[in-house]
């Protein structure tokens, strides 16, 4: 038998968790923490070593990732496109690369 009670506060609960998901996401550095905390997790890799323990490490940090990735698609399906964009534009940061310069920006044509 349903308790209403207890529904009401799951459904409660379950607000409250979505919300704070939907705040860490409307920041880029919350989107940025998020996506290393999923690569870092394996996020749509290949969890599979030969060795079975390590094979069941890999795929409970998977299993992370994955509910992460679930929810935030369920919040906005958006979301994880913007999140590999701007991870990438992070990357040429870090590398020094102007993403607004092109690749022959040192092409001379009159060599």
């Amino acid at each position: 038998m349903m308790n209403p009670i207890e529904d009401a506060r799951q459904k409660r609960t379950a607000e409250l968790e979505t919300d704070a998901l939907r705040a860490v996401l409307n920041a880029r550095n919350g989107r940025r923490f998020l996506y290393r905390h999923m690569m870092n997790c394996g996020m749509d890799g290949f969890p599979f070593t030969g060795e079975n323990n390590t094979t069941n490490f890999n795929c409970g940090r998977q299993s992370v990732a994955a509910d992460l990735k679930a929810n935030i698609k369920a919040i906005n399906g958006d979301a994880l496109a913007l999140m590999i964009r701007e991870a990438i534009e992070d990357e040429n940061y870090v590398n020094g690369s102007d993403p607004t310069q092109s690749d022959t920006s040192d092409y001379d044509p009159t060599a």
